[in-house]
């Protein structure tokens, strides 16, 4: 970045908590040193980590968290940092599966409150072979010609008589 050419890097005793990793080019340093720094051990420092690991370089000591205090930065792993969801595809299937089981909640409050509209939909289906609803039913009721002669039948036609010519 600003000094290509730097090697050797020495820090020491500058009451540091954090670095940025836009610094300096971190990957290309062949010495750190940062101890007596009170670094705060947390998720903006996994880069570090990864390059601490990767080359030879100074021992990190955390001062902040409590549970990290005086622990080699070497040692930790991205879940003591905090990071346990620093992952992008991680970060995806929680996301998918979040939106996937809230979709699901939708869905089924919006079956549990329309309940008896569906058991409605599901009968007519089922008896029927298609969704048609009761009134529809009603609605197509027809006679057959047995039914209209035997009602008809019913009535009886009484004469008028013509009284007049």
């Amino acid at each position: 970045v600003g000094l290509p050419n730097l090697k050797h890097l020495v820090l020491r005793e500058n009451s540091f908590k954090t670095l940025s990793e836009s610094i300096t080019s971190w990957n290309e340093l062949r010495a750190l040193e940062l101890t007596d720094n009170p670094i705060n051990c947390d998720c903006h420092l996994l880069w570090l980590l990864n390059s601490i690991n990767s080359k030879n370089l100074t021992n990190v000591q955390c001062s902040t968290p409590l549970q990290l205090r005086d622990r080699s930065l070497r040692t930790l792993t991205a879940d003591d940092l905090g990071c346990s969801f620093s992952d992008p595809r991680q970060q995806a299937i929680i996301i998918f599966c979040l939106s996937a089981l809230g979709l699901l909640a939708v869905l089924g409050l919006l079956l549990f409150r329309y309940r008896q509209r569906v058991r409605e939909a599901l009968k007519d289906y089922k008896w029927n072979k298609r969704a048609i609803s009761r009134k529809e039913h009603e609605y197509q009721k027809t006679f057959s010609d047995d039914d209209y002669i035997t009602r008809s039948g019913q009535h009886h036609i009484k004469p008028i008589p013509v009284t007049e010519l």
